[in-house]
């Protein structure tokens, strides 16, 4: 494989969230409009009458100008909150979006990665069905670091993309892999400062592709580094510079 035959991931971690407000529809605009990612990552939890929104936090305290767990509130309560004004008064308004309104507007455009933040069948079967009522089932990857929650997934949605999400933990390279396969998943998702060459070789032997994120470093340094390791990806608040990047060095976003 030649340099410049080279593919990388570019998924706008909660949108363009170094910019914008997170797990916004105005972050996810930017990040295709600005940056022209293909790839949106965001989060999902449940109201208590049983919506499935897009929100990080199991409170509203950091994100918004409400306080109060979000599994306590209704539909009605989440739409009065402001999830913008934190980041400055020009997003003064912004909504926190469900899941089915964030996947309308992403549909036909992106490729969406739900990270799953919620618990409960409850909470599976209607993050899964904001997706498969959309025909979206193979645009969509499913990520967790609860992997009981991709196991509830695969079952209620077959073929389904998964993406479980964790570090090494004490375990070996080939425990990883094995963790993954047996998951039925296609990709390996690793906390970027655990990657290594050794992983990203075992995961493509293995059929797999490494997708890496929370990077401590968003700037280029370690962006640098995943892509020098053989990593496939990344999942990034800052997807303005890994697209610089990708584009000095002559490598293909993905």
């Amino acid at each position: 494989m030649t340099h410049s035959d080279r593919r990388f991931l570019n998924i706008a971690h909660r949108g363009f969230s170094a910019r914008y407000p997170e797990n916004t529809l105005i972050a996810f605009e930017k990040a295709l409009d600005e940056v022209g990612v293909r790839w949106i990552e965001l989060d999902v939890r449940l109201t208590a009458d049983g919506i499935p929104i897009v929100l990080h936090d199991a409170s509203v305290d950091r994100t918004t100008d409400g306080s109060g767990a979000v599994g306590r509130m209704t539909i009605e309560e989440v739409r009065r909150l402001d999830a913008g004004i934190h980041k400055g008064a020009a997003f003064k308004g912004t909504q926190i979006p469900t899941l089915g309104e964030a996947l309308d507007s992403l549909k036909g455009r992106a490729k969406v990665v739900v990270e799953l933040k919620g618990e409960g069948d409850a909470f599976i079967r209607a993050a899964a069905r904001a997706v498969v009522s959309r025909d979206l089932v193979a645009e969509v990857t499913f990520s967790a670091f609860a992997h009981e929650n991709l196991k509830a997934v695969a079952a209620v949605v077959p073929g389904a993309s998964l993406n479980p999400l964790g570090g090494m933990k004490g375990r070996s390279v080939e425990q990883v892999v094995d963790d993954t396969l047996a998951l039925g998943a296609g990709t390996l998702g690793m906390v970027a400062a655990d990657a290594t060459s050794e992983l990203a070789q075992a995961a493509h032997d293995a059929g797999l592709i490494l997708r890496c994120s929370g990077a401590a470093d968003d700037t280029g340094p370690e962006i640098r580094r995943l892509i020098s390791i053989g990593a496939d990806g990344l999942t990034t608040n800052c997807p303005d510079v890994l697209m610089g990047i990708l584009r000095e060095d002559d490598i293909t976003p993905w």
